[in-house]
């Protein structure tokens, strides 16, 4: 029996005779899927603490950068830095998720984590959230309520 390991796929000859001869080939690869993150939605954190993300895909390598959630729309900011492992080295409130992808036979496969809120603060200092309704100008004074963060 024959028995072949390649990057993303594995060959075995199950039967071999002087006429026939039978080769399976088995994919390897997995897509990823799920992904999971190590703090929870609302969970305060000190500056310079880790976030982590993890996808449930071994082979091939999975691929991650994060996103922030600013001005009602995903971005990458370039002080978040790619890879599973974030550390926010500055208070404040973020809006985060984790965006895992690999690639397999030249096909992108991506997931997403759900977003998170985290408040990140100062070693020793304490955070205050304030709510304030903020009135829209062109509506019959409807308005709309937020959230703000200060040291």
């Amino acid at each position: 029996m024959l028995f072949e390991v390649r990057s993303d796929y594995v060959i075995v000859e199950l039967a071999h005779d002087f006429q026939h001869s039978c080769l399976y080939v088995f994919s390897c690869s997995e897509p990823v899927r799920r992904v999971d993150l190590n703090a929870s939605d609302g969970d305060n954190v000190t500056v310079g603490e880790v976030i982590q993300c993890s996808a449930d895909s071994v082979h091939p390598p999975v691929s991650y950068y994060w996103q922030q959630y600013v001005n009602e729309s995903w971005q990458q900011p370039q002080q978040l830095n790619d890879g599973p492992v974030l550390r926010l080295s500055t208070a404040g409130v973020y809006v985060l998720r984790c965006f895992a992808y690999n690639v397999i036979r030249n096909h992108t496969y991506n997931a997403t984590s759900n977003r998170i809120t985290l408040y990140v603060h100062e070693p020793g200092k304490c955070f205050r959230l304030e709510m304030r309704k903020e009135l829209n100008p062109s509506s019959d004074g409807e308005g709309s309520f937020r959230l703000y963060w200060r040291a």
